[in-house]
């Protein structure tokens, strides 16, 4: 599904969607709230490039953490005018999804990093990067 350079005016709510296949936002626009409220990610989520200008909220609960176990995001490169606003509250989140964006005034409560499951290695495969040293870099800077 592809919502990329989509400009959304106002309030938008993906509350209980269910992507099973990739969905891209690449360069859309967000003017307003958007919330990805018990929403299910099954696969890759991009928001490469896009603009938030209000909430973003990822929020999930005990039976649903947002994102799956083959699921990724992509928020590199995204513009997002009010940091603070955007929050992920009982989700799964995987270090390497912050590459690329300042996630320092996110909120994040209640998230959860199987940190057994991942290796310093495998994030920096999932990165992409064919330069080792340039990936961790980028994966030392991922602040979440």
């Amino acid at each position: 599904m592809y919502f990329n350079s989509a400009m959304f005016s106002a309030e938008v709510s993906f509350n209980l969607t269910k992507f099973n296949a990739r969905v891209s936002f690449d360069s859309a626009t967000f003017n307003a709230d958007v919330s990805f409220s018990i929403t299910k990610f099954n696969s890759e989520a991009i928001f490469y490039s896009a603009t938030f200008k209000d909430y973003v909220r990822f929020a999930g609960n005990r039976e649903n953490h947002v994102f799956g176990d083959n699921s990724s995001l992509d928020l590199q490169f995204a513009r997002i005018e009010k940091p603070d606003r955007l929050s992920f509250h009982t989700v799964k989140i995987r270090p390497h999804w912050f590459v690329n964006v300042d996630a320092r005034k996110f909120e994040f409560i209640n998230v959860r990093v199987n940190w057994r499951s991942i290796s310093v290695e495998q994030e920096i495969k999932n990165i992409g990067e064919e330069d080792v040293l340039s990936a961790h870099r980028l994966l030392a800077r991922a602040q979440c």
